[in-house]
């Protein structure tokens, strides 16, 4: 009997502890998302697929600018009747800029910053999923505490029936199969409250896995599940979600660029301009020669 009291007390204070939420440094659903959909791996991925698409940005911009390049050339020369080899050097500069071709560049640069939005989309999809699974898991683990606290309540009431079953049993008011079926069923109360609690450490492993944390329950505050959200204006409910899905946007968006790009590749069947300058200077070593200077400046269409 002094056993069953003791159980008797233990499953009262898990109840309690189990109703009274503690705030202290307590983690909520918002904050385990964000440090989800900051620190996970498969996110840090498409960040850096991001930050490659803005270099491709760059890069395309670049083809709007002048283009400088330096170069240097070394010859030699002999043949059968000369004792000295001939040597001439050459360096210079050469300034290119591309005036015209066919709006090809320009579609370019829109179909990159197309792609650029299309990475940003994905990179919001991929967080929306990372939190979308860390609130279910969330609502999984408030869900089996709810469970955990009804089977303790009802093994609670079975231990009492036990008791009550067991002392009309030694006065022979009841039988020994009554009482064997109340134990029965006290067993499988049993059995019910470490299911319920087998549950909640899976869902809090896997909780900690999704967020990268060390959370435990005595942390978590899970406080907003215990009311449930209005749902009167369904429809319009239903239209932010489809307006926020980030999948339907990434896709209408990839449409766009591969428009763009189609536009582009039309600079082909059109005409080019370019203009072009180079300085030069030469030198030969056998006749000390420095050379000439030239300065050539040319356009072609």
């Amino acid at each position: 009997m002094l056993n069953k009291s003791i159980s008797k007390m233990f499953i009262l204070l898990s109840i309690v502890a189990l109703s009274i939420p503690s705030f202290a440094s307590a983690w909520t659903v918002t904050e385990l998302q964000k440090n989800a959909a900051s620190q996970r791996y498969l996110v840090r991925d498409y960040q850096a697929a991001l930050a490659q698409q803005q270099q491709n940005i760059r890069k395309q911009r670049g083809t709007f600018l002048p283009a400088v390049e330096l170069f240097y050339q070394a010859e030699q020369f002999r043949d059968g009747t000369d004792l000295q080899q001939e040597k001439t050097h050459s360096r210079g500069v050469e300034l290119s800029w591309n005036l015209f071709h066919g709006f090809g560049d320009y579609y370019r640069l829109l179909s990159e910053r197309q792609q650029q939005q299309v990475a940003d989309l994905q990179l919001q999809e991929i967080q929306q999923g990372v939190q979308q699974q860390v609130a279910q898991t969330c609502l999984n683990l408030h869900q089996q505490q709810q469970n955990l606290q009804v089977a303790q309540r009802q093994l609670l009431l079975y231990q009492q029936e036990w008791q009550d079953a067991q002392a009309k049993f030694d006065v022979g008011l009841i039988t020994r199969n009554e009482v064997l079926r109340i134990e029965v069923e006290l067993e499988n109360s049993q059995l019910n409250v470490n299911r319920a609690q087998t549950i909640i450490q899976q869902q809090l492993a896997q909780l900690q896995r999704q967020t990268l944390t060390d959370v435990q329950l005595a942390d978590l505050d899970l406080s907003e599940f215990s009311t449930l959200p209005e749902l009167n204006q369904l429809t319009q409910l239903q239209q932010q979600l489809q307006a926020s899905n980030r999948e339907l946007q990434s896709l209408q968006t990839v449409i766009e660029a591969a428009q763009l790009e189609r536009k582009a590749a039309r600079d082909t069947f059109l005409p080019r301009a370019d203009l072009a300058a180079t300085y030069q200077r030469g030198e030969n070593e056998l006749l000390m020669d420095d050379g000439d200077q030239r300065i050539p400046t040319a356009s072609s269409i």
